[in-house]
């Protein structure tokens, strides 16, 4: 399939609000069935993953055609559970890895694209990466946790890679995301950054922070740590935290906790040490 206008002259909107988390309208129903038949997976093979994401039998006696099929794929999933939506997308995504489009192009990657440009058109708060669906926040948050991530990585940083990744994922929890999780990496993150700019490993986070971030911000990004100490550190029960964070302040936390972990590795030597 060739590129179409919009692609070849690179014209493209900006990306609306967030407002499209925990629900699947009919519209990015509609999307994904498109894509998925785009995708060169068989119409039964991707009605075989349908079905068994949301565990209806397939009506296989009257599947004459593949516009049939096709057609009991859109029933299944315009009237399946929303969080079924995305299972499919990530199943059929796993499908796809060692397939490729009509014009060649890797059929997983196709997937991965055409999902996220409809995702970022359409205001929903999800990103399909490496054929796992993760949480997308707004352009500043994604900016700034990919330089850190990507930052961490290149020097070697493990351990705060990790987390910030671990972070993510805590957000991406669909059903329930795991907001005291999200904190509770955040800080990891930095503990095991900072700890490397002040080859102390012992000292309180707080402290560290103080030493290594410019006045008169050290103070205020030094309280950091008391947020979370009281939101999501010390083995704290979540019921008695729950209703304190909020999907924003999570964000927000893990957004400041990435930009303080790229702060710390430019003061950190091209080998890591």
């Amino acid at each position: 399939m060739s590129s179409p206008f919009s692609e070849r002259h690179e014209i493209s909107k900006e990306s609306p609000e967030i407002t499209i988390r925990y629900d699947a309208p009919d519209d990015l129903r509609y999307a994904v069935t498109e894509i998925v038949f785009d995708s060169d997976l068989g119409p039964k093979e991707i009605r075989e993953i349908v079905c068994k994401t949301v565990m209806k039998r397939p009506d296989e006696e009257r599947n004459w055609s593949d516009e049939y099929v096709k057609k009991e794929v859109q029933s299944l999933l315009r009237n399946c559970e929303w969080y079924h939506i995305y299972d499919v997308i990530e199943k059929v995504c796993d499908a796809a890895q060692f397939r490729n489009t009509r014009d060649g192009v890797n059929a997983a990657q196709y997937i991965e694209k055409e999902t996220n440009k409809y995702f970022r058109e359409n205001g929903i708060g999800w990103e399909l990466v490496d054929g796992k669906i993760q949480h997308r926040g707004e352009e500043s948050f994604q900016h700034i946790v990919a330089q850190a991530s990507n930052a961490l990585k290149e020097k070697g940083l493990e351990t705060s890679h990790r987390e910030i990744r671990a972070a993510i994922k805590a957000l991406s929890q669909l059903l329930e995301p795991d907001l005291t999780g999200a904190i509770f990496h955040a800080t990891n993150a930095l503990e095991a950054v900072s700890g490397r700019v002040a080859e102390d490993d012992k000292s309180r986070l707080d402290n560290r922070l103080k030493e290594h971030i410019p006045k008169p911000l050290d103070t205020a990004v030094a309280k950091m740590w008391g947020y979370a100490s009281e939101n999501a550190r010390h083995g704290k029960e979540r019921r008695a935290v729950i209703s304190a964070v909020t999907l924003a302040e999570a964000e927000l936390f893990v957004g400041i906790s990435s930009a303080l972990c790229l702060y710390l590795t430019h003061k950190i030597g091209k080998d890591g040490g």
